[in-house]
């Protein structure tokens, strides 16, 4: 197998620079030496022992660093200190040498950089794997926003196969890397926050009534059901009763916000509402309204469940209750 010959990058080619990084696929970058000193105690280290010193067609002798990383890694990795655009990444495969490079010369700025990429862009995408390569770096910052979003993934999770085309080997072979402890503590994090919303659906303690329709007088519904609020005990429309049994289900399956505001979860009440010939007119604006304001809350809850030390689920003081005891009565 033929070596690649050697070229000199199109974006890092600088006339004044006194370091040369050659990538292990034989490109050439011409870069500062100053500049790598001050973002890698890696190469602030090895260059005071000095590397190879090569004649060129510069004026000057410049420094050669060979064998370094593929020219693809090292370019992004320049980008993060050089005044230009910071790379993109269109996938975990192609951020994860990076972030694996960054580490090894301690470029610690550049680390934080991508795991900030990783944490904003990828783990909604790819919660778990996320996790799994937060956890494996040490980022813990990272691993606690994929852990979060990792609520909307069903529980318990397979490892996918690469051979079905639904994912890349290095995804499967990263997920795979998750010890048991840490998968278990993923498992401890989700289970106490559906301990945290357990009462969410029960418990209005997070709303005032008097805002809501499904509060007011209907001549049409019947089997309506009551609602205590401190001293005073209101009674409540079946459709939101019936919007809140769905909603309290889907919270113990995934305990996030958006749960409470999907489709599948709403749009059964407000067909019943439409039924009624007095709710039809409000419910939908009504109920659209109202999960907003759910999803708002049980989001607060799981961020106090993320900043807990041990993520103990502590009682909340409740102060509505709705009557009808039971798992899937409200």
């Amino acid at each position: 197998m033929t070596e690649n010959p050697l070229r000199r990058s199109s974006i890092f080619n600088y006339v004044s620079g006194d370091l040369i990084l050659q990538s292990c696929d034989n490109v050439h970058f011409w870069v500062h030496k100053a500049i790598l000193v001050l973002v890698s105690p890696f190469f602030q280290d090895m260059l005071a022992l000095g590397p190879s010193r090569v004649e060129t067609e510069a004026p000057s002798i410049v420094l050669l660093v060979e064998k370094f990383e593929d020219e693809q890694t090292v370019e992004a990795l320049l980008r993060f200190f050089y005044p230009m655009a910071n790379p993109t990444f269109e996938n975990l495969d192609d951020l994860l040498p990076v972030l694996k490079a960054a580490e090894k010369y301690l470029m610690e700025d550049a680390t934080r950089s991508l795991g900030r990429i990783m944490a904003e862009k990828f783990a909604p995408r790819e919660p778990l794997r996320v996790f799994t390569i937060a956890v494996a770096h040490g980022l813990e910052k990272e691993a606690k926003v994929a852990a979060t979003h990792t609520l909307r993934v069903n529980f318990p999770i397979s490892i996918p196969n690469p051979e079905d085309g639904e994912t890349s080997s290095s995804a499967t072979n990263d997920l795979r890397s998750l010890t048991a402890f840490s998968y278990n503590q993923l498992l401890l994090y989700r289970e106490n926050c559906v301990e945290a919303l357990r009462d969410t659906a029960t418990y209005i303690t997070w709303t005032s009534p008097e805002q809501w329709h499904f509060c007011d007088a209907c001549l049409y519904c019947k089997n309506r059901h009551l609602v205590v609020f401190r001293q005073t005990t209101r009674s409540v429309l079946p459709w939101w009763r019936q919007y809140m049994l769905a909603a309290g289900k889907s919270l113990r399956e995934k305990p996030y916000g958006s749960a409470v505001t999907a489709h599948e979860i709403m749009w059964p009440a407000l067909i019943t509402a439409s039924e009624c010939l007095s709710c039809r007119i409000r419910a939908f604006s009504d109920l659209m309204e109202f999960s907003k304001v759910f999803a708002m809350e049980v989001d607060r809850i799981i961020e106090e469940v993320c900043a807990r030390p041990n993520c103990h689920y502590e009682p909340l003081n409740t102060s509505v209750r709705i009557l009808g005891g039971g798992e899937d009565e409200i």
